[in-house]
Order: C-alpha cells, then structure tokens, then sequence
C-alpha cells in the first residue's frame, strides 16, 4: 500500500510508526519525511536511515520462561503468529521460549506453540488446543495480552483454575487487562517512556535533516509477578 498523501504535500513534518509491518510501506513513508520506527527492528530495513525504538521482547519473554521454569513448570506453551513469524512479539518470544529450554537442559515442543493473532478469537482457538490434552496439557501458558479474553473463556469451558490447573503470564501490561484479570503476571511495556523516546527521536531528525544520524533505542520491559503463576498442581 502507498503511504499517505498528506505526507508528501507540506501539512507533515515526522510519522512515528507503530505496530506497522509492511517494510515497504514505512521505506516509502521515510522517504517522505522523518520517519521513527516503534515496535521492532527491520532486519531489511538496518541501514536504510530510519530510527528505531523497539522493547526488548526477547528479555522480557525470557523474564516469564525462567519465571515458570523456577516455579517447577515444564510443559510451556505459547501463544503467537507463528513460531517462524518476523513481527516482534511472535519472533522475541519464541527465541526465548528456545533458549530457556535449552539453558534447563530440556527439550523444546513446538507442538506446544499454538498460532494466533492477539485477538479473542484466536486466543479462544489456541487455548483450547493447547488445554484440552489430558494428561499432556501444558501446565503453563504465555502469549499476548490480547488473546486473554478468549483464553480466559477456554479455561472456564473447560474447567480448569488459574493458577490451580494451569499458570497464565501475558505480553503487554495494558491496564484495561489487567482490570479483567486482577493479578495477572504479565511482562509491562512501558508504553508512556517508549512514546518519550519516540518523540525525542523524530524531533531531532526533524531538525537536523539530513545530517541527522539514524538511531536504534532498545526499551527494556519488565516482568511484574501476580497471582496467576504458581507451581505446577502434581
């Protein structure tokens, strides 16, 4: 898709891009006007002088695996795109659902990777997969924060209690979640100090034009520990 209109005609002067994955599109927007990338960084896009602010998916994700594996859980599962998928959240947190098995000396279930968009629906779907196993359900589950809804349904429909029968632990830290599900254990993007990074970044680029040097800022998330994780029912 082409870029809008109104970026090429004067009434812009930067774009902060966000949750925006068509690489072409944010090449073309930056060619335009100042352009600062939030979310993660385009390995196709590194050296094309753009700005990035990306939040440390990797570590954050990794912070809730050696959370549960501490905890005693070994059957993680995971909610994502795809375990192949480039967009952030799905690419960071399946690197570190690897290397936390590794690091444990345990092996690694793809089959315990349910696909989704972070939508109820899919949520919904994945759950259900993935906690309708019997005896080789997954003790735990991570994924992002707007698949809760329709996890939280798939629990209920199929009996089980959190943290009794299953741990939960999500992306995200929005307050409108964690409203719904007072407790949760859930890796917190620091969304008003991102927004701050953001805006400095696209204000110097602004001014400095095209002696303006392109940046990449790492964010780090952290993990704030609730009630809905505990050790493994035996």
């Amino acid at each position: 898709s082409k870029p809008p209109e109104d970026l090429a005609d004067g009434r812009v002067q930067g774009a902060v891009a966000i949750g925006i994955y068509n690489a072409y599109y944010l090449l073309e927007c930056s060619k335009k006007v100042p352009t600062v990338i939030v979310d993660w960084i385009f390995p196709t896009l590194v050296g094309a002088g753009l700005d990035f602010v990306e939040v440390d998916g990797f570590r954050g994700s990794l912070q809730v695996f050696e959370h549960l594996l501490a905890l005693g859980h070994t059957r993680l599962g995971m909610i994502v795109n795809s375990p192949l998928h480039e967009s952030g959240f799905s690419r960071y947190a399946t690197d570190a659902y690897r290397f936390a098995h590794l690091k444990a000396g345990l092996p690694e279930d793809l089959g315990r990777i349910a696909c989704g968009d972070a939508l109820p629906e899919d949520g919904y779907k994945a759950a259900r997969q993935l906690l309708a196993r019997g005896v080789d359900r997954v003790s735990a589950l991570y994924f992002h924060e707007g698949c809760l809804p329709g996890v939280l349904r798939a629990i209920r429909e199929l009996e089980l209690e959190i943290p009794r029968d299953v741990s939960i632990a999500t992306w995200g830290g929005s307050q409108a979640f964690e409203a719904m599900l007072p407790g949760l254990t859930t890796v917190k993007i620091p969304v008003q100090y991102v927004a701050r990074v953001a805006v400095a970044r696209l204000l110097e680029a602004i001014r400095a034009q095209r002696y303006h040097v392109p940046t990449s800022s790492i964010v780090r998330a952290n993990l704030g520990i609730g009630a809905t994780c505990a050790p493994p029912c035996r």
